[in-house]
């Protein structure tokens, strides 16, 4: 069997599959699946982790429609690295190996044909919802509220990006960023990993559409020929809206860059045992740390007439994703302190206080 694809096209192909395929988490090196259409001349590419899936489909001229897997794929990349992307790069196989040709270089690896390639979760397609978007705008809305997704020492769900209706949210248990987007609307709420997101908005281009049903969530880039498929995580997300009470006693409008500046300069103290607690009383920040104190004021026209603890850091991760000024509402020293963008109401954010009782 020949194979003929152009090599800049073939490579990249590769490297996108790896991404999703090559993970830190696997002890064995990461399988390519490789399925030629002689009819179609394609070439289609696939790599999973078994929790995500990948297939690219790029140009290819062949002989015979068959499958095939490479399995030292990473070393043969380096090796293809060198190849003129220009240039076409010509597969031909014998038994077991299969020969590599771009121009005057030759690259020979092993190969395995008629492999059981992975299969990919399929999608029940009466209960699938569809929306197109930009890719761009995904990364845009995913990079307001990424900080507070949960660590890998989280719950499931709280490691995940929770779309729902108008609202991608996030939350770690401690902080819960929101962003709205009135344009963007999903049918049926799901919750993705983050990393899954993170790889779309990386390997795919521009237009890019998402269908999802109650276990499955797909990403299509039909320009570029590139299918993404995992599994949703079905645990039941927090009901974050009953957190955004419209009745709040203290509305403050107060300059990000002054309070941001007001809590580093609080922490010049911090040691590396101390958490950050800060406390914040009338319009007066302090923090204690060991035998120091330091104390500032912020928003002297706008004082609160309660006394709340919160983390520092992440007061100052809430407060960067937002411009110029925002609007912080609060109630009791153990009410949520909420967060709205004062130029719209696109980013929205919470932030948990500390409990007094636990700080003493």
């Amino acid at each position: 069997m020949k194979i003929t694809v152009l090599s800049n096209e073939f490579k990249n192909a590769i490297e996108k599959c790896l991404i999703i395929a090559d993970t830190k988490k696997q002890k064995i090196d990461p399988l390519l699946f490789f399925t030629t259409d002689s009819d179609k001349n394609i070439v289609s590419i696939m790599g999973t982790d078994l929790q995500q899936y990948i297939s690219i489909e790029i140009n290819a001229i062949s002989t015979n429609s068959r499958s095939f897997c490479i399995p030292d794929i990473k070393t043969l990349l380096k090796s293809m690295k060198y190849f003129d992307k220009h240039d076409d790069i010509i597969l031909e196989f014998d038994n077991e190996k299969v020969t590599l040709t771009c121009g005057t270089k030759t690259a020979n690896t092993m190969c395995y044909f008629d492999v059981d390639i992975p299969k990919s979760p399929l999608l029940n397609e009466e209960l699938t919802n569809d929306s197109l978007y930009s890719n761009s705008k995904l990364k845009e809305r995913i990079n307001k509220i990424k900080y507070a997704v949960g660590t890998d020492s989280s719950s499931n769900n709280l490691r995940c990006i929770h779309f729902n209706d108008i609202d991608v949210v996030s939350c770690d248990g401690f902080r819960l960023a929101i962003n709205s987007d009135n344009n963007l609307t999903t049918i049926t709420p799901y919750n993705v990993k983050l990393n899954v997101v993170k790889n779309v908005i990386g390997i795919m281009g521009e237009k890019i559409n998402i269908s999802t049903d109650d276990k499955t969530i797909q990403f299509c880039d039909d320009i570029n020929k590139i299918t993404i498929v995992s599994h949703l995580c079905k645990e039941k997300y927090p009901n974050y809206r009953a957190l955004l009470t419209t009745n709040h006693e203290y509305r403050i409008n107060s300059n990000i860059k002054s309070f941001i500046d007001a809590l580093k300069f609080l922490k010049t103290i911090k040691n590396t045992k101390e958490n950050f607690c800060v406390n914040w009383k009338e319009n007066t920040l302090s923090f204690v740390c060991g035998k120091n104190m330091l104390k500032t004021v912020v928003d002297e026209a706008n004082p609160i007439g309660t006394d709340i603890l919160f983390n520092g850091d992440y007061m100052i991760e809430v407060l960067s994703q937002f411009d110029d000024t925002v609007d912080v509402y609060l109630n009791t020293d153990i009410s949520p302190i909420v967060f709205e963008s004062s130029v719209d109401c696109s980013n929205k954010a919470i932030l948990l206080p500390i409990s007094k009782n636990r700080h003493s």
